[in-house]
């Protein structure tokens, strides 16, 4: 470390502070900078308004040091949002054509606003408001899936929720609260329940605001809430979006997902990531759910989320059991197969994610959740490669888990990888795994013995069957969450024709095909080719139908010498 720099980021107006710090490091690969920030727990905006006596002595100054940028509305994303402006103003102009005289009158002010979304948009989020006395450290990305809610435990009251907390913060941004409460009511809340109660949230959301700033300390904020954490409950990590990395852009993307180049970097990544925590078991002599107790219970397939997955298993085998009376006979004749794992996909999943099988070679500190939007890129900077993928970092590790590293590299390949891609180079993406796995953990760690290369090969196909259940759950909820977006236009628009409302009708084309090359790759790589008999099944009592489910249910060497 050459250089270490703390900033305190005040607002005189909330009495908020943010820690941010500039850290150079000096490597073999030469200098380098890494912005860090450090990110408590989301408690309520009026936890972030507490000052320690120290702070209190710092100015304003400190706030434009340097220009600060929003992490979504900047220069560089301008022209992404062009596309998505121009898509959004013809659906909409098609709405208002259609709509009531009552709308018409207000149609100039929308087509205006969506026509320029990203200057509008990037003026509200400004971070520089000097004179803003509503600026606090917000979310950036309230919607349903960062929102998560804990329920009573008993029996009276296991229904009612009871406590309620936030993820994913690699959007947060410092601008006027109010952003956070409106991206939460319009994406969010029912449209019923945003139109009859806005005002009873705006007096609920002051009043508890209010409540929090009041307090003369964080200890008397403790003494009435129990939500703060101890310091080890805080995580400090680098902020990714500031340094360069986004999500890989549909330009990047062949037509159903990421690329060969992205992919192959990204499965390169994979292994290194996986390689410490193998190398760390080395050094600690156990299994890391033995050092670490939390990672005994998988954080997604447990006892408690049973019954949440029964109605997601009844649909998926419908419109699976559809897709396979319509299909060729090479398919039909493995149909039996894929039906009962639908009908037991949280069984089966629970069994391949198990953390606590103690003979297995393959156990790592797996992501668990690796799929396109938790998927980073950094590309060059000059004029002449800024389209090349020069890195690749993962983000989101909330669904981390102790597990077989091959269920990352499935997920990954199942519900990220462009269809034609992963079925012309998954044995180069296992290949290229294993090689930079051995290299790393072989610096990390070089006396420790490593699994063989046709040991991994047959640890992935034994799992096939995780990365296809992923996949269709991924596709079915994206297919069924538009089509209940387009359900929801009906209902508010009744009187909309076929053409106004044809761009947001999901494609059940698009979503067929995805399943049957995850089929088709499913079948190559497992059984090359050939139907299992009915009793190699996981339950080969369910009848073919999807209306009658039922439920079923070390030996390693010194790789050392195989990855040249």
């Amino acid at each position: 470390v050459t250089k270490f720099s703390l900033r305190h980021v005040p607002n005189p107006h909330t009495n908020q502070v943010l820690h941010e710090v500039e850290l150079w490091i000096k490597d073999a690969k030469g200098r380098r900078r890494l912005d860090l920030m450090v990110k408590y727990p989301i408690h309520g905006l009026g936890l972030s308004a507490q000052r320690t006596p120290s702070e209190a002595t710092l100015d304003a100054s400190h706030l434009m040091e340097k220009p600060a940028n929003d992490p979504v509305y900047r220069d560089d994303t301008k022209e992404i949002f062009t596309k998505t402006q121009t898509s959004i103003a013809t659906r909409l102009y098609s709405i208002f054509q259609h709509s009531s005289p009552d709308l018409k009158g207000f149609s100039h002010f929308f087509m205006d606003a969506v026509r320029n979304l990203h200057s509008i948009q990037r003026d509200m989020v400004n971070p520089n408001q000097e004179d803003s006395p509503f600026h606090v450290l917000c979310h950036g990305d309230l919607w349903r899936q960062n929102v998560l809610f804990y329920y009573g435990t008993s029996l009276e009251c296991q229904t009612d929720c009871v406590d309620v907390r936030f993820e994913d913060l690699h959007r947060a941004r410092y601008a006027s609260l109010v952003t956070d409460i409106l991206y939460f009511l319009f994406t969010t809340v029912d449209f019923e329940i945003r139109r009859d109660h806005t005002m009873d949230f705006l007096a609920v959301y002051y009043d508890h605001f209010v409540k929090n700033v009041e307090c003369e300390s964080i200890n008397d904020l403790a003494e009435s809430d129990d939500h703060l954490l101890s310091s080890s409950d805080i995580l400090v990590l680098q902020d990714l979006f500031a340094a360069g990395y986004h999500s890989a852009s549909q330009e990047r993307m062949d037509e159903c997902g990421l690329d060969f180049n992205h992919s192959i970097m990204t499965i390169s990544r994979l292994a290194r990531f996986h390689a410490v925590s193998y190398a760390m078991q080395g050094d600690l002599g156990r299994r890391m759910n033995d050092h670490y107790p939390f990672l005994t219970e998988d954080p997604v397939y447990r006892d408690d989320t049973k019954e949440i997955f029964t109605k997601t298993q009844t649909s998926i085998a419908t419109r699976l059991y559809s897709i396979f009376q319509h299909s060729s006979p090479d398919l039909k004749g493995f149909s039996h197969f894929f039906m009962d794992a639908v009908r037991n996909l949280h069984s089966i999943q629970r069994d391949m994610v198990n953390p606590n099988q103690e003979d297995s070679p393959f156990h790592v500190l797996c992501h668990g959740d690796l799929w396109r939007q938790n998927v980073l890129f950094y590309y060059g900077t000059s004029l002449e490669c800024q389209t090349d993928c020069v890195d690749v970092r993962f983000e989101d590790l909330h669904r981390a888990r102790y597990a077989s590293l091959v269920t990352d590299i499935l997920y990954f390949l199942f519900t990220t990888v462009d269809f034609e891609i992963r079925r012309d180079h998954t044995m180069d993406f296992l290949a290229v795994y294993y090689d930079h796995f051995v290299k790393s953990v072989a610096k990390l760690s070089p006396s420790l013995s490593i699994f063989t290369r046709e040991e991994l090969f047959v640890e992935f196909k034994s799992k096939m069957m995780y990365g296809f259940l992923e996949g269709i759950c991924l596709f079915s909820t994206v297919y069924e969450s538009q089509i209940r977006k387009l359900e929801d236009e009906e209902r508010e628009h009744p009187n909309l024709d076929e053409g106004s409302i044809s761009g947001l009708r999901p494609r059940y084309s698009d979503y067929k095909d995805a399943v049957v090359s995850m089929v088709g790759d499913v079948i190559r790589v497992r059984f090359q080719g050939e139907a299992p008999p009915k009793s190699a099944l996981p339950s080969s009592s369910s009848p073919s139908h999807p209306s009658s489910g039922q439920d079923f249910r070390k030996s390693s060497t010194n790789g050392n010498g195989h990855h040249d």
